[in-house]
């Protein structure tokens, strides 16, 4: 293992990959970074041979998983999805899920995976999360969606009969737990009642279920579902999860990655719904408050003309809605699934209010939503009741005021301890490092997907859409920045120090270089300055990237 290797991967995964490689007689190396989304773990792009030097490299993903009980899980998990074989589709597991190259090996508690590249390295594939503003990611999200139904579970089994209450506890788990971040956001922040509240009295009069009331006083409670649908499922599908094709739009042959938590008797509906909701919250901050009304109308199945709603997120939610139609008629479950569907939205927007990447504003839409979707499951089964509803309302003036603050970053389904204080606008507690620190991890996370599709992307109307996205997002994290600038938290502008000025002066750039791609595509003649524009902007994207975490070191 050389210096550069040792300095990558620290002294205790390199001392380990040494042992490794004495052990087999492999050999690794070159290393590179690369990014998990948060998720807690470390991924590291390396080549391996097998044997003497003279043998073929093969690139492979070296995984150390984080150090949290489900991820510990993570390699058998894997392993029994890799056998888990559907009847009369046996190889969705050598088609869709990445195998391991080796047995996984122990370390700190914790295990180091081997993995093979998505897509067997064959082809370039990027993470759905990447096609946020392209114009396939409507027919995406509802092919995989249909695909996990129809070829992932073509043996779907019922479970034993349980009470709508209880399957969305089962969905929730230990975020039921006292002092989890769901409880402690519900209750103590908003001021929201324990869950011994059958229903609540909304700001505005509006009574709804309380959707954190699962126990024997629930309304919930008293309902029961035959028929729950159960089968093989991801457990933490997200975006971030699901590997595409960066070309021809070849969406069925996606690749599911983080396999942590794969269950073969999970219920159904949960990895469809909250594969939606994330996109859903991708949308959601740059919403009106009617439009957001008009979103929760069409996600629990109210009848409006959602014109407000963004006309991507509008197709998405029509096609995902109709992708397990031949599914459901096949298996004959389409009463059973329509309930299971709304409890699942509930359990899944009750996940999105613990993670502190949404602004309060958001979070507490989440909360409508699942409300909302409790009350339309208690509808379809005609015991919607509500009597002796409960007030809510925010507990103090500095929760109201949050609600119309700027996103946190988050991990992805972290499920942290809550900080109140975190969730306060700057205003409140100083502008310091760590806003600063939040604010460039954002824009990592914007605009590093971005990077594979504006070098391989061949789709005109695709190109254009990133494009355009770029230049809004970028416009959007400097008028953000420079707030902060105004009030003295753009540290030292020269030496070794961190300087939220460069940064802003680097996203003007890109979002220039974007306009310019923009107007390149959208001209009525085509001309070849689009190739030259699509360079620039690929120049001033990596720019951009290359001063950010340089920052983002120096905090």
């Amino acid at each position: 293992m050389d210096a550069a290797a040792l300095d990558l991967l620290g002294p205790g995964v390199a001392e380990a990959l040494t042992a490794w490689e004495r052990q087999t007689g492999r050999h690794l190396g070159p290393f590179t970074t690369m990014d998990t989304g948060g998720s807690g773990a470390l991924l590291f792009l390396a080549y391996v041979r097998d044997g003497d030097m003279r043998q073929r490299k093969r690139r492979m993903i070296v995984k150390l998983c984080s150090g949290d009980g489900e991820a510990a899980m993570e390699p058998g998990n894997h392993t029994a999805a890799l056998r888990s074989r559907p009847s009369g589709n046996e190889s969705f597991p050598d088609v869709h899920l990445v195998r391991q190259m080796y047995d996984p090996q122990r370390f700190e508690g914790s295990w180091l995976m081997f993995q093979e590249i998505a897509g067997r390295g064959d082809r370039g594939m990027t993470t759905l999360g990447a096609l946020r503003r392209n114009q396939g990611l409507p027919e995406a999200v509802a092919t995989v969606t249909r695909s996990l139904l129809e070829d992932w579970n073509p043996d779907e089994h019922g479970g034993e009969p349980m009470s709508a209450g209880g399957f969305v506890a089962e969905l929730l788990d230990r975020r039921l737990e006292a002092g989890a971040p769901l409880r402690v956001w519900s209750h103590k922040l908003l001021g929201l009642p324990q869950t011994g509240a059958p229903w609540l009295c909304l700001p505005g009069g509006r009574t709804v279920p309380n959707p954190l009331d699962l126990g024997a006083g629930s309304p919930l409670a008293g309902s029961r579902l035959a028929y729950p649908v159960r089968g093989r499922a991801h457990g933490d599908l997200h975006p971030g999860n699901i590997m595409v094709p960066t070309a021809d739009q070849a969406w069925s042959e996606y690749a599911l990655i983080d396999l942590s938590r794969f269950s073969d008797h999970a219920l159904l509906a949960r990895d469809p719904a909250h594969l939606l909701l994330c996109i859903v919250a991708d949308f959601l901050p740059e919403m009106s408050d009617g439009a957001r009304t008009e979103l929760l109308d069409l996600l629990v199945g109210r009848d409006t003309p959602a014109l407000t709603v963004p006309h991507g997120l509008r197709q998405t939610l029509f096609l995902v809605r109709e992708a397990p139609g031949a599914w459901l008629r096949e298996h004959d479950i389409r009463p059973d699934w329509a309930g299971q569907w709304l409890l699942s939205l509930q359990a899944c927007a009750l996940m999105f209010t613990a993670r502190e990447r949404y602004s309060l504003h958001d979070r507490w839409w989440f909360y409508l939503l699942a409300a909302e979707a409790a009350g339309a499951y208690l509808k379809s089964v005609d015991v919607y009741e509500p009597s002796g509803a409960t007030s809510v309302r925010l507990a103090d003036e500095a929760s109201i005021h949050v609600l119309h603050m700027p996103f946190q970053p988050y991990r992805v389904d972290a499920e942290a301890p809550v900080d109140p204080m975190s969730l306060c606008p700057p205003a409140l507690h100083g502008p310091d490092q760590s806003l600063a620190s939040s604010q460039l991890q954002q824009i990592v996370r914007e605009f590093e997907p971005c990077l594979p599709g504006i070098i391989q992307e061949t789709i005109t109307e695709t190109l254009l859409d990133q494009a355009e996205f770029i230049a809004g997002a970028a416009a959007l994290m400097r008028e953000r920045l420079s707030g902060l600038t105004r009030e003295g938290s753009f540290g030292p502008s020269e030496g070794n120090g961190w300087s939220l000025r460069q940064v802003v002066g680097h996203l003007r750039a890109t979002e220039a270089r974007a306009v310019e791609l923009t107007a390149e595509l959208t001209a009525a003649t085509p001309s070849p300055r689009s190739g030259i524009a699509r360079r620039k902007l690929l120049e001033a994207l990596e720019d951009l990237l290359v001063v950010v975490h340089e920052n983002l070191n120096a905090i």
